[in-house]
């Protein structure tokens, strides 16, 4: 009751624009009067809807918090779509009837909402009340996108809203030029209430929302008189006003969210100098030759100078960054550099490394992963120089700041990691025959002092490695050779390389490949077709589990003239071919006659064989020169 009281008295109170007054308020619809919208909620789907937002409203109590954004705007929206004759203006009989839906559509997040307003709103209506709506109409989706996308449970499988009354009316093509413009001119604008996207109502009336509060409570004290929002706008309101007049507490924010996996800070290369880039502190000098930035620290200074930069994004609370810089010294003495990712307006909860880089490096990749505390309005990046050796220089290149949804945040500090070994058999799809050779082609150095390479290999059937059949993690190779005894069936294989101090490089992709007891077919080559009478061979894939190959040929009435066996080695194959002259096997093929010919190959499980392929071979004159 008290909090009904307060939203009649806000109502009632609420401070208009200078530059305009506040219109008397409407008169209540008689039944069955028309109002212009075309579709409206009836007082029991009003109660129908209370009753589903009531689950939502105690879900998001639960919400984990880095599950869904409160920054980052969904891209798409799951809708699921109803039988619009029956459902899409009766909330309560698609409830009763257990919610059905025809099909779940994925559709662009600003299309969505381009289809809704001219829906919800009248199109013809001022544009100012337009653009609260957009605004209405976004914030709404937006908050039941983030509950649903931890508890689905709540509406039908994979939906995040429905495009009938119970949320919003979407109905494809129907957009609208006017509610479009609303549209593209409010879609910077973030609506939250102390950097949370928040549960907000619409109605057709005022009072509509007054009585919704007075019978459901909870998340109804903000909810917005669809024709007062109208009459408001043609009194002289902005739309800010208007949504300010209902919503409140909201704040509106136009800089933009931080994306999703996109470097979020400029001439991160130093191609363009110092542009976007500052220094304050003590420096001796600084440079940006040919793209790499590089300064030193005076051993009389009192300030480390630091290198830093600011990116004008929003970052939810908790989310996970990923800052990656390469960081070489030029000089003859180790340094210490401070890393830090922080709030523009405050060091407080910033994430924060310490690294010494070696005296004589060259450029290498350093990483800095964490979460923010708090939400932040803009990120400053800082490369402090702690060493005051009066030793040019510390180089800076290639700064990289990326939101990362799944970083892994367990090594917060990540000094230089070797490069990755390339697995050079088994080839992927390959089919092998047991016992078969990993073998690597190493990875590039990290020019870590003491440095001397070997090589972790896992085997497992599954592509997770969650349960290796093969690893040799306790005694890790120092050859780039291993031999690995498995099954038949399908495999996977991953290496990564230690540096012989103290990091591994990142795991190959998964190599998958088979481990068969038979060969595969051969694939024939040559000859195909007419082809020329001199100099002509048998040519056919290898395969590297056959003991042997027979190759037959029958003459045009299908008779067997030739059929010989011979080893791979008899054949003068190589791992990948075998070539058989035609004159080699002691056959005459007469010209202009249809041979045909195939290739098994054989070993003691079974065999493979290829199907016939037929060629002739034909005199060709040569040519008369002009």
């Amino acid at each position: 009751m008290l909090r009904f009281c307060l939203l009649l008295c806000l109502m009632a109170l609420s401070v208009a624009p200078l530059t305009a007054q506040t219109p008397e308020p409407l008169p209540l619809p008689l039944p069955g009067e028309p109002t212009g919208l075309q579709y409206e909620r009836s007082v029991e789907d009003i109660k129908t809807i209370a009753a589903l937002d009531a689950e939502l409203r105690a879900a998001a109590a639960t919400l984990n918090m880095r599950a869904p954004s409160h920054v980052q705007m969904p891209l798409t929206l799951r809708v699921g779509i109803v039988n619009t004759s029956l459902y899409i203006n009766n909330c309560t009989r698609w409830v009763q009837d257990g919610m059905p839906i025809l099909r779940v559509e994925e559709i662009d997040f600003k299309e969505y909402v381009k289809n809704v307003l001219p829906n919800e709103w009248v199109w013809s209506w001022h544009p100012e009340s337009l653009r609260a709506g957009a605004v209405a109409a976004k914030m709404f989706a937006w908050w039941r996108y983030n509950i649903l996308e931890q508890y689905p449970q709540y509406r039908p499988q994979g939906v995040h809203v429905v495009n009938n009354v119970c949320d919003q009316v979407y109905i494809p093509g129907s957009a609208r030029d006017t509610t479009n413009a609303a549209v593209d001119a409010t879609w910077p604008t973030r609506m939250t209430d102390s950097e949370r996207v928040v549960e907000i109502h619409y109605l057709a009336w005022d009072w509509q929302c007054a009585d919704a509060l007075a019978r459901n409570g909870g998340g109804w004290f903000r909810c917005m008189g669809q024709n007062e929002s109208n009459q408001l706008a043609n009194a002289g309101w902005s739309h800010t006003d208007i949504l300010q007049r209902y919503y409140t507490p909201v704040q509106f924010t136009q800089t933009q969210a931080m994306p999703q996996k996109v470097n979020v800070l400029l001439n991160p290369n130093f191609n363009s100098g110092m542009q976007n880039w500052f220094v304050v502190g003590d420096t001796g000098g600084y440079t940006t030759e040919g793209g790499v930035f590089r300064y030193y620290r005076p051993t009389e200074s009192i300030n480390p100078p630091q290198l830093y930069q600011d990116a004008d994004v929003i970052a939810n609370a908790n989310s996970p960054f990923q800052l990656r810089l390469l960081m070489g010294n030029t000089s003859a003495v180790d340094k210490q550099v401070r890393v830090r990712i922080r709030s523009i307006g405050s060091a407080a909860g910033s994430v924060d490394c310490v690294f010494t880089v070696e005296a004589g490096k060259p450029l290498r990749q350093y990483v800095v992963v964490g979460t923010n505390p708090s939400a932040w309005t803009g990120i400053r990046v800082l490369v402090s120089l702690i060493s005051a050796d009066g030793a040019d220089g510390l180089q800076v290149d290639k700064v990289r700041l990326r939101l990362l949804p799944n970083a892994d945040l367990s090594v917060p500090c990540q000094t230089p990691r070797p490069g990755a070994p390339v697995i050079t058999s088994p080839l992927y799809d390959q089919a092998v025959r047991s016992p078969f050779n990993v073998t690597l082609t190493p990875g590039v150095t990290n020019h870590v002092t003491g440095y001397s390479p070997s090589w972790q290999v896992q085997v497992d059937d599954q592509p997770d490695f969650s349960s290796p059949f093969y690893d040799n993690a306790a005694s890790l190779s120092v050859e780039t050779t291993l031999p690995v005894a498995t099954s038949s069936g399908t495999w996977y294989v991953r290496a990564r390389q230690y540096d012989g101090v103290a990091t591994f490089s990142p795991w190959t992709a998964p190599v998958r490949f088979s481990v068969a007891t038979q060969p595969a077919k051969p694939v024939l080559v040559a000859p195909a077709g007419d082809v020329p009478a001199q100099n002509q061979s048998f040519v056919w894939m290898a395969s590297n589990l056959a003991d042997e190959y027979i190759v037959i040929i029958k003459d045009p009435t299908g008779t067997v003239v030739y059929r010989t066996s011979n080893t791979p080695a008899g054949w003068g194959c190589t791992a990948e071919s075998c070539i058989v002259p035609l004159s080699s096997t002691g056959f005459t093929f007469a010209t202009d006659t249809q041979y045909r010919w195939r290739v098994i190959a054989r070993n003691s499980t079974g065999r493979g064989a290829s199907a016939f392929t037929g060629f002739r071979l034909v005199e060709f004159a040569l040519r008369r020169q002009p």
